[in-house]
């Protein structure tokens, strides 16, 4: 299954954006310039990735299974990447649910926008990218994707950090390859493109030690009301998974008992 339809393959859209991008980021400048600059483009295509899983339904496109867009999980000496399985609010990432039954889509968007979303339901499972910026939805998809699209969603989630993956998986935007006998198909050029993008923006991390630009700057406001609003948002989502995970304590508290 190929999200992407127009007359260039895959490939050759994924190495038009590749290199277009890459010569971005080089006329960025400074490496602090490039890894912000990386950082959005990698939000940027996530948010479109988000998009069209999310949408092909609504087109009567085919949807595949999900597990399509799950990265090949094989590095040296077969060494799982480092992973955890903790409670967290993905409002900061890119969300992929790919619902793919109607029923089950218009029965969640009423519920959601009805009844609001709850996580403490428990059958969300996700995995969690931070690298790419990506959360993709396993289990919970079609109500997930209707708190996504209202800018919610709390789950847990199995962190999985790919960067021993980046010295052993390549792409071409069609395929992911290990060694010179392995190959697996690629379900979106744009999953390969944020791969490439994340690899090098760990590359500027290790040659420079240069972490998040949202880390290095307080944020800049152009007026108190911008400041006010992000405040209220800020809020907002802190109360949110303080919230959840108040009500997840509560759950597991009863089970122990």
């Amino acid at each position: 299954m190929r999200f992407f339809q127009g007359t260039e393959t895959e490939r050759e859209r994924f190495w038009q954006a590749y290199q277009q991008i890459d010569r971005m980021r080089v006329e960025a400048g400074t490496p602090v310039k490039q890894a912000a600059f990386l950082d959005y483009a990698i939000r940027c295509i996530g948010r479109e990735l988000a998009a069209v899983t999310s949408t092909a339904q609504l087109y009567g496109e085919p949807v595949p299974d999900i597990s399509e867009l799950l990265i090949p999980l094989i590095c040296k000496e077969n060494r799982k990447p480092q992973e955890d399985a903790l409670y967290r609010a993905l409002v900061d990432y890119n969300v992929i649910c790919l619902p793919w039954n109607s029923s089950k889509i218009t029965s969640a968007a009423f519920d959601v926008f009805t009844n609001g979303f709850h996580p403490e339901k428990g059958y969300y499972n996700v995995v969690l990218y931070p690298e790419l910026q990506l959360a993709i939805v396993i289990n919970g998809r079609h109500h997930m994707a209707v708190a996504a699209s209202m800018g919610q969603g709390s789950a847990i989630c199995n962190t999985i950090h790919l960067k021993e993956l980046f010295s052993d998986l390549r792409t071409d935007g069609e395929y992911w390859y290990r060694g010179s006998d392995e190959r697996f198909p690629v379900a979106d050029f744009r999953l390969a493109l944020i791969f490439c993008l994340a690899r090098d923006r760990a590359a500027l991390n290790q040659s420079e030690q240069i972490e998040s630009p949202s880390t290095l700057l307080p944020p800049v406001y152009n007026t108190p009301e911008e400041e006010l609003a992000q405040l209220r948002w800020l809020y907002r989502r802190n109360y949110s998974l303080e919230q959840d995970n108040r009500i997840m304590a509560e759950k597991l508290k009863k089970c122990d008992t």
